[in-house]
Formats: C-alpha cells, structure tokens, sequence
C-alpha cells in the first residue's frame, strides 16, 4: 500500500513539474483568451446564417432579447442599438 501511495505521488509530482516546464500554464490562458475573444464573431457568424436560413422569422431581435436577457442592464441599450 505505500509503494502504491508512493507511486501515486511521485507520479503527479512529474506530471506537474513537467506541466510547469513545458508552459502549459501560458497555453491554456491563451487558449483561453483566443477562445473569448471569437465568442462574438462566431455568435454573429451563426445569427446570420440562421436568419438566412429562416427568413421569416425575426432571427435578429430574437438574439438581441435573449442576449439582453443574460447582460447587465446598463449593457442592455449598446446590445440593441
């Protein structure tokens, strides 16, 4: 039981130490900021392609009320305008 406990531990030490080494730290938060920063250009790509697809429909206000729904309300205004 303790050469299995031991095991564990050393294999986490290595496995963070190397996590640490190889950057990974600064790779995730990039990956993280990249991500954010297309958010809206990909959330405005997919609104038009759903109001080309569904031209009846009112797709833009529809993405609109439900942004504003999840916005503070003093960002609400910049969202509809």
């Amino acid at each position: 039981m303790k050469l299995m406990k031991h095991r564990v531990v050393r294999a986490a030490w290595f496995a963070m130490k190397n996590f640490f080494e190889d950057g990974c730290l600064l790779l995730s938060a990039a990956i993280a900021f990249y991500t954010l920063l297309s958010l809206a250009p990909s959330l405005y790509l997919i609104g038009a392609g759903l109001s080309a697809i569904f031209e009846g429909i009112d797709t833009s206000r529809q993405i609109v009320e439900m942004t504003a729904r999840l916005l503070p309300p003093a960002a609400v205004p910049t969202v509809e305008n």
